[in-house]
């Protein structure tokens, strides 16, 4: 669940929290911050954010809550600019001086102004087991009040497969 409320031109709000069930068991994260558009066009976008972020799960001397200083890029792709193209890089440190970072890539295609698809690889530099490469594919419904995001996502790095369902919520966007 994501959401992200404008106080202006450049400024906004954003909050989420993730629930993901795989085969360790369920684990759970929050976040809430500010994010800063640097600039934006009709076909892209470059931001930054500033998050506080918790989480269920803690690993060794690595506390639960913690920071995540994220950039962000998006360009629209294809004639018609509705395929889309994101990068976000993120460094994330934890209570007990425990900071990796992540790497997001998306690449997107609106089918129908209320389908969206999406393929994306996330690249953790893990704190408390070795470097893990994680596929996700899933497509989003967009209603009124928001979008029903359904997927799966699974290691693609050889490690344990850990395989997990996503059901993600999308708040309404704006005010």
């Amino acid at each position: 669940m994501f959401r992200e409320q404008n106080w202006g031109a450049n400024l906004s709000g954003v909050g989420g929290l993730r629930i993901d069930e795989d085969a360790l068991g369920v684990r759970s994260e929050a976040f809430g911050g500010v994010k800063w558009a640097l600039a934006r066009g009709a076909r892209g976008a470059v931001s930054v954010q500033a998050s506080g972020t918790w989480r269920q799960e803690t690993f060794g001397a690595c506390g639960q809550s913690g920071y995540e200083v994220r950039a962000m890029g998006a360009m629209a792709v294809g004639a018609n600019g509705r395929g889309f193209v994101n990068l976000e890089a993120a460094q994330r440190g934890f209570a007990g001086g425990c900071p990796h970072a992540r790497l997001d890539t998306t690449l997107g295609w609106r089918v129908r102004p209320e389908w969206l698809t999406q393929a994306q690889i996330f690249y953790d530099g893990g704190i408390h087991k070795s470097d893990a490469l994680k596929g996700q594919i899933s497509v989003v419904r967009f209603l009124r009040a928001g979008g029903l995001q359904l997927g799966v996502r699974s290691r693609l790095d050889g490690g344990a497969v850990e395989p997990a369902l996503i059901v993600g919520w999308w708040g309404k966007q704006g005010p």
